[in-house]
């Protein structure tokens, strides 16, 4: 469920971090330590958009729908 989490939500592009934790808390009771497996089995790896800015997660380009 966590993978289908992540794919869906992050199929329109990168959402910060902490949005995203607090969504699958909230939306379909995924714990973090869930969703960060979830990441790491679908090679997500998060980023930084500036030094200023927060983190993201963003779908491998492998993933990415048209």
């Amino acid at each position: 469920e966590a993978k289908a989490f992540l794919l869906e939500t992050l199929r329109n592009g990168p959402v910060p971090s902490k949005e995203l934790l607090e969504h699958a808390r909230e939306t379909r009771d995924i714990k973090r330590d869930t969703l960060i497996r979830a990441q790491k089995a679908l090679s997500i790896t998060p980023r930084k958009l500036a030094m200023n800015g927060g983190w993201v997660w963003e779908l491998p380009v492998a993933f990415k729908l048209p």
